[in-house]
Formats: C-alpha cells, sequence, structure tokens
C-alpha cells in the first residue's frame, strides 16, 4: 500500500522563540532550486553568495506556510503575508517579499531555509515505503 505524502501537511518548529509552520515545496520548484544549488557548489561560493541568498528566499517564500509568536517591538504580532502566484497553471499562496525581509533582518533565513530543505527531502525509511 502507498502511504501518500499529502503536500498540505505542514510541521511546526521554533527558531528563535518564533513559531513556523512547514510545508512541502511543489516538486517542479523543488527540483529547480536543487538544481541552482548544485550548479552555485561547482563554482566559487563567495563570489556566488547572492545566487545563495536567492536560494534560500525561495525556499522560504516556497515552503513557509504561517509564523507565530513574532512581534514588533511595540508588541504588535507581525502579520503573516502572502501573495498569489502561478507555477505550472496551478495558483500558490507564497510568503511575501515584506515578510521574508523581516526574517532576514532578523538573521534567521538561513536556519528557517535549512529547515524547509530539510522537510522535503525524504530520509532514507521514507524512500523505502
Amino acid at each position: 500500500m502507498l502511504k501518500a505524502i499529502n503536500p498540505n501537511d505542514t510541521k511546526t518548529i521554533e527558531i528563535s522563540g518564533a513559531k513556523f509552520q512547514i510545508g512541502t515545496v511543489p516538486y517542479i520548484k523543488f527540483i529547480e532550486l536543487q538544481a541552482k544549488l548544485q550548479a552555485i557548489g561547482k563554482v566559487d561560493i563567495e563570489r556566488e553568495s547572492g545566487a545563495i541568498y536567492g536560494v534560500y528566499v525561495d525556499y522560504l517564500r516556497w515552503g513557509v506556510k504561517g509564523h507565530s509568536d513574532i512581534t514588533w517591538p511595540d508588541g504588535k504580532p507581525v502579520e503573516f503575508k502572502t501573495e498569489e502566484v502561478q507555477l505550472d497553471g496551478i495558483k500558490f499562496n507564497i510568503v511575501s517579499k515584506e515578510t521574508v525581509q523581516v526574517y532576514v533582518l532578523n538573521k534567521i533565513y538561513m536556519q528557517l531555509a535549512g529547515e524547509v530543505m530539510k522537510y522535503n527531502v525524504l530520509s532514507d525509511g521514507e524512500e523505502k515505503n
């Protein structure tokens, strides 16, 4: 029996006291991002740091599905904003550039992108199912 992966499933993680719901990146986008990472790995990393940043941001935009426990200095919650995009004829709501900037400015984007990448790669046990 096939145990299907539900593309709408999410996992809650915590980074620096904030909670994030992360989920699957559409397969076509995942393959594109993995190819970009592989291409970057074959060149001078220092010279390509902007490209790496772009891939991390794309992972955030496609893989983060929500957040909580993030507030502005005045105590008001930081709104989780999305924007609608189309990929392969399908509409998706992805994290807005404005929300990504909050993650970047608070220096959590690399760790968050890493968690999204890990979530989207099957473990050896899952691959065998």
